[in-house]
């Protein structure tokens, strides 16, 4: 098989197979997912996610141009606007935390980046 081949076949997998929902590679990892549910969103509203952004994937599987971008905002924000997400914390609940810029003893640190 060459490469053209698989691309459509893949192609055609993708507009085809209707019992799953393709979804986006950054953030929708396994752990992307899993962390998403911890936050509050619900695995209804993520699986909807993949359904609406679907649709616009097969569409520009055919390199068709089109301008959808205010229907797609919208369809999205429909699907998250009853969510409610718990907000991430760092390990002492401050952004200081998660920047490695305050020590265990509460006191400041500069950042040494070694340059100049």
């Amino acid at each position: 098989m060459s490469w053209r081949d698989a691309a459509e076949w893949a192609s055609y997998m993708f507009k085809n197979i209707n019992s799953s929902i393709p979804m986006p590679l950054y953030g929708f990892s396994l752990w992307g997912i899993a962390y998403l549910v911890s936050k509050g969103i619900r695995i209804e509203s993520i699986a909807e996610f993949g359904s609406v952004v679907r649709e616009k994937f097969i569409l520009g599987l055919d390199d068709i141009e089109m301008d959808y971008s205010a229907d797609l905002a919208r369809r999205l924000a429909d699907v998250f606007k009853d969510a409610t997400v718990v907000p991430a914390k760092g390990i002492n609940g401050g952004i200081s935390a998660l920047t490695g810029l305050s020590g265990r003893d509460g006191t400041n640190r500069r950042l040494n980046s070694g340059i100049g």
